[in-house]
């Protein structure tokens, strides 16, 4: 299928790049392919007109990219010979990763390589001879596939839009930009929201949760944490035991559950969850709620339906599920992955 087009200048061709490295040339006005030209070894994924327009440069996921210059050529098929646009391969760039983007600098002096190492390199058009490498380009953002996005006509703010349905507005800064400290100030922004002297979301007026930080609370929130932590890890281990028991032939023992689940006599992830949950104080269980990051409220939430299902401790699971989704409802909405969750709820 196609992963990049261009249009040549003069607007009556356009050029295509295909899945398998084919390089297309098609006449728009008759809707036929000129030319089917193996560009690449694999994936075709960017094409980009040369300053001068007299030819184009193609990237692709061989490692390699490609310069073409744009030539008429008798076309021998026809019974007039007219002359047809055809590619004429010049150069060729070899890199160390795949390409997914070429583009180059006006003046026609530089070629810029993003790399599938989530770099960019600059070279020197004429020499090759390579000038800059540009890195760190990891944002964290969607969740899931980043679909497209936009520069702002200034070039303050970039605009992203992913397959979670959810826009983000980033702003251009002077200032260096260290994400592990962005993210300790928004855990502290978080923190203040949670446990400060007010923890009512704007708009919920009927959260009236604790103004202060309890040990309860706090507590209750390190353990729902570890039950977590523990159930993930204990399912892998029971994945992996079913991989090993569908290709034995011999039953195969079952793996025994961790410390934790073992002292609470719970032998089932769901079980451990409702147990650790039952363990928290009433006073302190929304509290403690609040203080889990969306990350696990998303882990929760997919445990739910198991317990709902069972009719067991049906008041406290529909208690902590009604809080999740009053306190997360845009997030949890947005969020693609646990569509089949609601549903089931």
């Amino acid at each position: 299928y196609i992963l990049s087009t261009i249009f040549v200048p003069g607007d009556r061709h356009v050029l295509v790049g295909l899945k398998n490295g084919t390089l297309l040339i098609i006449d728009i006005a008759a809707g036929d392919i000129l030319e089917e030209i193996p560009a690449h070894s694999q994936e075709l994924w960017s094409i980009c007109l040369q300053p001068d327009q007299r030819g184009c440069v193609t990237g692709g996921g061989d490692q390699a990219v490609k310069f073409w210059q744009f030539e008429l050529i008798v076309d021998e098929k026809s019974e007039s010979k007219a002359k047809v646009l055809s590619l004429l391969h010049l150069r060729t760039l070899k890199l160390e990763d795949g390409v997914l983007c070429v583009r180059i600098s006006p003046n026609g002096k530089f070629i810029a390589v993003s790399l599938l190492d989530s770099t960019v390199k600059i070279f020197f058009v004429d020499t090759f001879k390579f000038y800059l490498s540009l890195y760190g380009h990891k944002l964290p953002g969607h969740v899931g596939e980043a679909w497209a996005l936009s520069v702002s006509p200034n070039g303050q703010f970039v605009v992203s839009c992913g397959a979670d349905r959810v826009l983000r507005l980033y702003e251009k800064s002077d200032q260096p930009l260290v994400l592990q400290d962005e993210q300790e100030e928004e855990r502290e922004q978080g923190e203040m929201l949670a446990t400060g002297e007010q923890t009512v979301i704007p708009g919920q007026t009927g959260l009236n949760l604790p103004s202060k930080k309890t040990v309860g609370s706090e507590k209750g929130a390190e353990s729902i944490l570890e039950c977590l932590e523990i159930c993930e890890k204990y399912k892998e281990v029971l994945a992996e035991h079913e991989a090993l028991q569908a290709a034995s032939t011999q039953p195969l023992p079952l793996p025994q559950p961790p410390l934790l689940m073992q002292a609470l006599n719970v032998s089932a992830p769901d079980d451990f969850l409702l147990e650790t949950v039952k363990r928290i104080r009433p006073s302190d269980l929304e509290e403690a709620l609040l203080l889990l990051p969306f990350t696990s409220v998303c882990e929760v939430l997919q445990i739910l339906p198991a317990l709902i299902a069972r009719g067991d401790q049906v008041e406290l699971v529909c208690k902590i599920l009604m809080f999740l989704l009053k306190l997360h409802h845009a997030p949890i909405v947005a969020n693609q992955t646990l569509l089949l969750t609601l549903k089931q709820l």
